[in-house]
């Protein structure tokens, strides 16, 4: 036996190629159908003991209610529109979950104590499928609009029937506790709101004392209020102005009465009842009168600036203020007494009396001027201490105008949280009355006949081809490990030397019979069980996987076979079978 040569391979020839690939498969048929038909048999057989997983699917609609959506608009609809972004998460929450199973009592059997309380066994295996139902949901959003989701919810687990009785609980309780959860998040909002407003509301009225107290106790301190002392300094210019008068006026008085008595008493200061006729001071009309004018119009302008507010920009204070002008100057020029002639009567009883009685007036000029005085220094004293009430206001200012800005953006602060306030009022008042968001069911919990996975396809593929590759490994080791020489080339490539005639082997009649047989009729039979069981097994598998209750039959049927061999025949599709057929509906797993 020699190496076969490189050369017997090549592939240039793609014709020789061919005819060598041919006559391997013709010559090792049987090396490539059994590898074939075994393995693929026996990969679709293992195929069965592949987990299959069932998925329960249902769907759900979430809505507005008309009212809501027109009166909220988009205010405070962030705690709905977590619950609608978190919907995923939040039904996979392990915790959730393991309040659903235990709201259910699922998994059924799990051991307990006698007071009824899971044992740690228990509790662990209620974990254990709280985390395989976490794994297996998964939602699937079909429309989705802002006042609008239509929302899928899918569970897959490999035990069908408890997928189904997982999954309407968990979708009836995540929607009472999205609700739930909402109307939470909304009254905790409001308290926060209104723990905040009541907040800054005692701290506004705190520096509103304070401002207050200030004002109180520093009169005119806000430049922008009224001035409570700017009514009194007017009054007090006023009177201090009449007061002022009435003492020119005294004194004016004082002096004429001195020179009537002087002109009376004489300069010896005796009675002369001989006197002639003397020239005597009287009080000028048109300088009293020119003196009232001028007192009419200050207390005009004080009144002006003072009650009614007016500015010097004012028509009427500029009227007044030239009026006053023109009054004073003319004043200016008028003067304050005439002199006018007096005949002094010869009666000295007369003259005395009128001696008494100037003598009289003049002690009570003199006393008027004396209390006149005195209310003039009052008015005095009392503009002294507006002027020091109006410094300290003047240095106290900036801490005022500090409380006053404080005070005034805590109010805008305060209206502001409590414009917040109101919105959640309206929403927990329509979530109250149900008319905030609905939650429907559009399909209710629906199992899928056939497993979600694995795909039958992609199985099937693989356990043919897993076949296929056992086959053509096997024909290409059992081609590599002959060494006998099949042709003449071979032959006379491996010797090197030519051949010049062959012989073909010696066969004899009992060898060509036994040789006849094996291919005719052995080799065929074998083929054909092969092949039988290959398709027995592949429609196994993939009735398993796309017809699992058809599978069910099938899987039942080599026992019925069994009985009916055995003299049971009660093989019948209303029978006891059909009873036991196990079907996605009864909660058995197709795989038996």
């Amino acid at each position: 036996m020699h190496h076969q040569q490189i050369d017997e391979f090549s592939v240039t020839d793609f014709r020789h190629t061919a005819h060598e690939v041919w006559r391997v498969i013709r010559a090792r048929r049987w090396f490539l159908l059994f590898p074939f038909c075994i393995v693929s048999t026996v990969a679709c057989l293992g195929s069965l003991l592949v987990p299959r997983q069932y998925t329960a699917r249902t769907v759900i609609r979430r809505e507005h209610d008309p009212v809501f959506a027109n009166m909220t608009q988009k205010g405070w609809l962030q705690p709905y529109n977590d619950i609608r972004l978190h919907l995923s998460s939040d039904i996979s929450d392990p915790k959730f979950i393991e309040e659903v199973l235990a709201a259910e009592d699922l998994p059924e059997g799990l051991e307990r104590f006698d007071d009824g309380t899971l044992t740690p066994a228990g509790s662990k295996a209620r974990q254990q499928l709280a985390a395989a139902v976490a794994a297996g949901l998964t939602t699937k959003t079909i429309e989705a609009s802002s006042y609008r989701d239509v929302v899928e919810i899918d569970l897959t687990m490999p035990k069908p029937a408890v997928t189904k009785d997982i999954l309407g609980p968990l979708r009836d309780r995540y929607v009472a506790q999205a609700r739930r959860k909402t109307v939470a998040i909304l009254k905790s909002v409001e308290a926060f709101l209104r723990t905040e407003v009541d907040r800054r509301r005692d701290k506004f009225a705190k520096l509103q004392r304070r401002r207050m107290e200030c004002e109180l106790k520093y009169p005119g301190i806000d430049p922008n209020g009224p001035d409570p002392a700017q009514a009194e300094r007017s009054t007090l210019v006023i009177e201090r102005a009449a007061v002022e008068r009435k003492m020119d006026d005294l004194s004016l008085q004082q002096e004429k009465h001195k020179t009537k008595l002087a002109t009376l008493v004489g300069p010896q200061g005796d009675l002369d009842s001989d006197a002639g006729p003397v020239m005597l001071e009287e009080p000028n009309p048109r300088y009293v009168q020119l003196v009232q004018e001028i007192e009419h119009l200050e207390k005009a302008i004080a009144e002006g600036k003072s009650v009614r507010s007016m500015t010097e920009e004012h028509p009427e204070i500029k009227r007044n203020r030239a009026l006053l002008a023109e009054r004073r100057a003319e004043l200016a020029r008028m003067p304050r007494t005439l002199m006018v002639s007096a005949k002094v009567a010869g009666n000295r009883a007369a003259n005395l009396a009128r001696v008494e009685k100037l003598k009289k007036e003049l002690a009570d000029g003199q006393a008027a001027l004396v209390g006149l005085d005195n209310r003039l220094n009052s008015i005095q004293e009392r503009f002294a201490r507006l002027d020091r009430d109006r410094s300290l206001a003047i240095e106290h200012r900036p801490e005022y105008f500090k409380l006053k800005n404080e005070a005034d953006q805590l109010s805008s602060e305060l209206n502001v949280w409590q414009q917040n306030i109101a919105p959640i009022e309206h929403v927990l008042y329509l979530e109250d009355k149900n008319r905030s968001i609905h939650f429907t069911t559009v399909q209710d919990v629906a199992l899928e006949a056939t497993p979600t996975s694995p795909d039958a396809r992609l199985v099937m593929m693989i356990c043919f081809g897993i076949g296929l590759g056992s086959a053509i490994l096997s024909v290409l080791l059992v081609e590599l490990i002959d060494r006998s020489y099949r042709t003449v080339k071979q032959l006379s490539t491996s010797l090197g030397v030519p051949v010049i005639e062959s012989i073909d082997e010696t066969v004899t009649r009992a060898i060509r019979r036994r040789r006849l047989f094996r291919r005719l009729v052995v080799m065929p039979a074998l083929a054909t069980i092969l092949v039988a069981v290959t398709a027995l097994a592949g429609a196994t598998a993939y009735l398993s996987l796309e017809r699992p209750g058809e599978y069910g039959w099938f899987s039942l049927l080599p026992g019925h076979v069994v009985q009916v061999v055995g003299g049971r025949n009660d093989f019948s599709p209303r029978g006891p079978i059909t009873d036991s057929w196990p079907s996605i509906e009864s909660g058995h797993d197709s795989n038996g």
